[in-house]
């Protein structure tokens, strides 16, 4: 009977989490309509021992307001309302989190808060999620790194890039890699760490995307630079590597090698136009704020012209002027 007993103590404190708050607390009589409605006959006194049960046992923050016609609510949660809207928009706004994964979190999260306060979250999030299948490997990646870093150990893994077709495909041979770390930065999640080597003085600094990572294998060999990631810097080391483009949208087309194409897909999405115009070189279309920065990234890309517009290609003309008269 007892155990009969306690289960109806948490039928009720499914009630009071899910069908109250601060703002629309329970009185005693529809705590007992909503017992009753489940299958359970209680009384007044029955519903308030189960109350206090709750209170002690388990530490639930259950308010009761004060006077003739007391009423019951569900008080202080695991997760705030507040806290717990951060998290939603944060994993709305997320382009590396697909949409099934985000809506499944999103269910779990807004599952400790009341009917009510859950139609308050959901407010519209304007997000650029990407769509493809690469978001559930992302999780995968990641937890096969968490383990890599909790073990202490190298990892080896395929990376991918893009080719002129828009498929991903294996760059090159394995990697070997002392992982250190994962980096959020740009909306996305990076790897960071180490290149292997047999000499330690020679091991290089390497960020690989989480998204491009595939076939991961840890070697449960014990990882190199531990001395050098302790003066690593995240806030220095992402500063040197962010840029924005800002101002008017134009539509560029610029000829670059094949080799290039991945970049572009990267920087622009998959929408970007590609016409092969010979055996080594392409030209590309995409739209973007013509802005120093662009002519600065496409400088640092190499083997790249701007076809089109003419007025664009001017622009670059000129800076190029400037820039050189810089370092007469």
């Amino acid at each position: 009977m007892e155990k009969y007993a306690k289960n109806r103590a948490m039928v009720l404190y499914r009630i009071l989490r899910d069908k109250t708050d601060q703002n629309h607390p329970m009185t005693m009589r529809k705590l007992l309509e909503e017992m009753e409605a489940i299958g359970y006959q209680c009384s007044v006194d029955t519903i308030r021992r189960y109350i206090k049960q709750l209170q002690t046992e388990l530490d639930v923050d259950i308010i009761t307001t004060q006077g003739r016609n007391a009423s019951y609510y569900m008080g202080s949660r695991l997760l705030e309302k507040e806290e717990i809207q951060l998290l939603i928009d944060a994993i709305n706004s997320s382009s590396v989190i697909g949409k099934s994964v985000s809506k499944n979190i999103i269910y779990k999260l807004t599952s400790m808060l009341s009917i009510y306060e859950q139609d308050e979250t959901n407010r519209t999030i304007l997000s650029a999620k990407n769509s493809t299948k690469s978001n559930k490997k992302i999780l995968y990646n990641i937890n096969y790194i968490q383990e890599a870093l909790a073990s202490d150990s190298q990892i080896e893994f395929d990376y991918m890039e893009w080719d002129i077709n828009k498929q991903m495909r294996i760059r090159g041979n394995k990697h070997y890699l002392n992982p250190w770390g994962l980096i959020w930065a740009n909306n996305r999640y990076y790897l960071y760490g180490y290149s292997v080597d047999d000499n330690i003085a020679n091991i290089c600094e390497r960020t690989y995307r989480i998204d491009k990572i595939n076939n991961i294998r840890i070697n449960h060999i014990k990882r190199q630079g531990e001395d050098r990631f302790k003066k690593f810097d995240v806030g220095k080391y992402v500063s040197r590597r962010m840029d924005m483009f800002s101002g008017e949208e134009t539509t560029i087309r610029v000829k670059t090698s094949n080799n290039l194409v991945g970049a572009f897909i990267d920087r622009f999405g998959e929408d970007i136009q590609i016409q092969k115009i010979s055996t080594n070189y392409v030209e590309i279309e995409f739209v973007v704020a013509v802005t120093d920065l662009l002519f600065g990234w496409l400088m640092g890309l190499g083997d790249t012209e701007i076809v089109y517009p003419l007025y664009v290609r001017k622009m670059l003309v000129e800076r190029l002027e400037s820039y050189r008269k810089n370092y007469n």
